[in-house]
């Protein structure tokens, strides 16, 4: 095999054939971590005589940019590729991420491109974890030669997240889902998102497309908030504020409430009584499932009212007996609360002179009403 021996870093060209020289490298070729720099290189190679035709080889080296790095400099192969690729390299607190484009010839199928991303150990290069992330795509006029149609737009790091974006041109190539090792892919017009859930520490596989937010879990919020406050009242009917569910794409979900008042599984908050009352909501689907409690608090914090019965003034013959007409005592939570009202003052009947009759009530929540007065004057005493 001849070796041309061209390396290009950062864009890549390939000699006589200018259409394919205009795919540009995206993303960062080159990138830090501890001192240590990661470079994603293309080799350009050709296959040897009688058939001679170009491919690549994709490589990741390690050089040394700081005394910081204790990193020996290494060089790992990825792949080759029959397609221009295009290369992108990012590092983070838990290692090196390599993404790049690559193409291969299939039996009966020609040539397609796939895209493809390794998380690398930042000291040996070993790989991780790596799988591909794209479908297949064809040429645009379906037929075989270079595909070189998809595009890498960006590759980030967001915590345990890493999410490749790119554009393709062409026709996604149709292939049955069972005999690929991974999710078949949901193209979004000409874009693609492929997306990786803990990608560093688990063996979450990846997931494509649309798909990418259905990997997040559920979020509930109920409504009102908690906890809720609501006034007591005599015969009063709770009516639940209800709660929201979305997955991770913002797609609303079923909740289940529990202890609402028009569920099976309680009566719900009792208005006409003080207390604390739990009312669950639950949500869930194949990314995960949420449960909220909401705790409603009814609460007195009305004053009741007195209202006098007969006449505030009073005039009263003397020798003769006195009948307090008393008054009426009403609670918004408790209802009728006559029985709980005293009184202060008392009429001598038999006796000439202006008395002060005061009533008082407090409710079981300890709210006083303002109280109420009544005067009777004793006349006519014969003696």
């Amino acid at each position: 095999m001849q070796m041309l021996g061209k390396v290009v870093l950062g864009m890549v060209s390939l000699l006589g054939t200018s259409a394919l020289a205009s795919l540009p490298v995206v993303g960062a070729a080159q990138t830090a971590r501890g001192g240590c720099g990661y470079s994603i290189k293309v080799l350009e190679d050709v296959d040897p005589i009688p058939y001679p035709r170009p491919f690549y080889r994709i490589t990741v080296e390690s050089s040394v940019l700081a005394p910081t790095c204790t990193v020996q400099p290494k060089s790992l192969e990825l792949t080759t590729s029959r397609a221009l690729p295009q290369v992108a390299i990012q590092a983070s607190a838990d290692g090196i991420v390599a993404a790049y484009t690559y193409g291969e010839f299939v039996r009966f199928m020609g040539d397609i491109t796939r895209v493809s991303v390794r998380n690398l150990d930042p000291n040996t290069l070993g790989t991780l974890r790596g799988a591909g992330l794209s479908s297949a795509i064809v040429p645009p006029n379906g037929a075989a030669g270079y595909p070189g149609a998809v595009l890498l737009d960006a590759l980030t790091i967001q915590g345990p997240y890493v999410e490749v974006s790119g554009t393709f041109t062409g026709n996604a190539l149709t292939e049955d889902p069972a005999t690929i090792p991974w999710p078949y892919p949901i193209w979004q017009g000409n874009n693609f998102v492929a997306s990786y859930a803990n990608f560093f520490t688990t063996t979450t596989p990846p997931i494509l497309g649309a798909q990418a937010c259905a990997s997040l879990p559920p979020v509930l919020t109920v409504n009102g908030g908690s906890p809720l406050t609501l006034e007591c009242v005599k015969g009063g009917t709770y009516s639940d504020p209800g709660a929201q569910a979305v997955d991770g794409c913002g797609n609303p979900l079923v909740v289940h409430a529990y202890n609402t008042g028009t569920d099976s599984s309680g009566p719900g908050p009792l208005l006409s009584y003080e207390g604390s009352y739990p009312v669950s909501y639950s949500t869930w689907n194949h990314a995960g499932s949420v449960d909220v409690t909401r705790t409603v608090i009814v609460d007195d914090t009305t004053a009741p009212s007195l209202t006098l019965l007969g006449s505030a003034s009073i005039v009263h013959t003397c020798n003769t007996p006195w009948t307090d007409p008393g008054v009426t005592a009403t609670d918004a939570c408790s209802g009728n609360i006559t029985p709980w009202v005293s009184r202060t003052g008392e009429v001598n009947a038999w006796a000439v002179g202006v008395y002060t009759l005061t009533y008082n009530v407090t409710d079981g929540g300890g709210n006083s009403a303002t109280p109420v007065t009544r005067t009777v004057q004793v006349v006519n005493c014969p003696w």
